[in-house]
């Protein structure tokens, strides 16, 4: 009787234990359970924080960050804008015969029976025109490669800082890069179509990328920069 009784007690103890012990686990579970929830949130958040200068566009994932993209968007319509005002213009072609005015208002000229550019007088002859090309043929517009005949043949080249009349073919010359510095709205680099009357710099298309400078009567090539002894102005040649 006295096992029995005892038995009885023990199968009650250990139903009060569990049944307290239930409580216990639900309150254990519930504090975790929001850590949990915070573990799996956050990363998830980050990811999406980071993802945020990317987005897809209607054909596929573009990877540029967003200020790349709206800077080559503002350059496309800069330069829509810009081929839209020329029309009408006289635009510039390969094959046209051209001027070159320097700075001091002297045209930049090739010399007969030598080599060297010089920018002497304000005079339109002959020896002061340039038949300025392209590989591709058509209007020429900035940051195309240009190459620059002299009226005896060969093209204006650069040597050092010196330039010259390269009796060559034209692919074994350089060429320039024609720019026209960057558009005063935007900042940004103009690509607009080349129109008579423009100012350009040219830029040895070479390796040390420096810009025809004219100096009194002296034309060269010394330095990388777009300034007021670098500016040119090309010209139509009267008929």
């Amino acid at each position: 009787m006295v096992v029995l009784r005892s038995q009885q007690a023990v199968r009650r103890n250990g139903a009060a234990t569990s049944s307290s012990a239930i409580p216990t686990a639900r309150h254990s579970l519930s504090l975790f359970l929001p850590v949990l929830l915070l573990l799996l949130v956050v990363p998830v958040l980050c990811f999406m924080v980071a993802s945020l200068p990317f987005v897809s566009g209607p054909f596929g994932s573009d990877s540029r960050p967003a200020a790349g993209r709206n800077r080559a968007v503002a350059v496309s319509m800069e330069a829509a804008k810009k081929t839209a005002s020329t029309q009408g213009q006289d635009r510039v072609k390969s094959g046209d015969k051209v001027l070159l005015m320097g700075h001091l208002g002297n045209y930049i000229n090739a010399e007969p029976g030598v080599d060297y550019v010089k920018s002497r007088a304000p005079i339109q002859a002959d020896r002061s025109t340039w038949i300025i090309e392209k590989t591709a043929g058509g209007p020429i517009s900035a940051q195309d490669i240009v190459y620059l005949q002299g009226y005896r043949g060969g093209y204006m080249d650069v040597q050092g800082d010196m330039v010259r009349i390269k009796m060559a073919d034209k692919p074994r010359c350089n060429g320039f890069v024609l720019t026209k510095g960057n558009d005063p709205k935007t900042g940004l680099t103009d690509y607009s179509p080349l129109v008579y009357g423009d100012i350009i710099y040219l830029r040895a298309n070479g390796e040390r990328n420096t810009y025809l400078d004219v100096e009194g009567q002296d034309v060269r090539a010394r330095w990388p920069d777009e300034g007021k002894w670098q500016v040119i102005t090309i010209q139509k040649p009267e008929a």
